[in-house]
């Protein structure tokens, strides 16, 4: 009796896990599948949050690229009516704008040597007097007129 009194209690904890098993195993499916939804919800939420940041970047460089091509149609013409010393000039005014940008900025076109070019080229006159204008550089050169000779 003992032997089928054993049988019977391996029998019966066999069904028993058989049962726990088969029981526990849609509420197991059910949140394996859960998971799964909540992580493809997370990686699309991420997908579209990635995709939005992208179309904003180049939205900026789009309108990056039209006000440069604005601009640069604009500054084209005023930088060709400049001559090199006044380009010069305020290339340097830019730079010096990076190392102290509390400065005013240039405006092109402008520049105080173009005052100084023009007035000198219109004081042209017989005398022989040197006369001496800065450059762009700070220094001076003496200019001399020709004279007359034989008087």
């Amino acid at each position: 009796m003992a032997s089928s009194q054993t049988d019977d209690q391996i029998k019966n904890s066999i069904i028993s896990t058989n049962e726990i098993l088969i029981g526990s195993s849609t509420s197991k499916s059910m949140a394996t599948m859960y998971l799964n939804l909540a992580h493809a919800a997370g990686i699309a939420s991420q997908n579209a949050v990635t995709n939005q940041q992208h179309l904003n970047i180049l939205g900026t460089a789009a309108v990056a690229a039209g006000t440069s091509g604005l601009l640069r149609t604009g500054m084209a013409d005023q930088v060709e009516r400049m001559t090199p010393v006044e380009r010069l000039d305020y290339l340097q005014k830019l730079m010096s704008l990076t190392i102290n940008p509390g400065a005013e900025a240039p405006t092109a076109g402008t520049s105080d040597n173009s005052a100084q070019s023009a007035t000198s080229n219109d004081s042209s006159s017989a005398a022989a007097t040197p006369d001496a204008t800065a450059n762009s550089d700070d220094t001076t050169v003496e200019e001399t007129t020709p004279t007359k000779t034989g008087e």
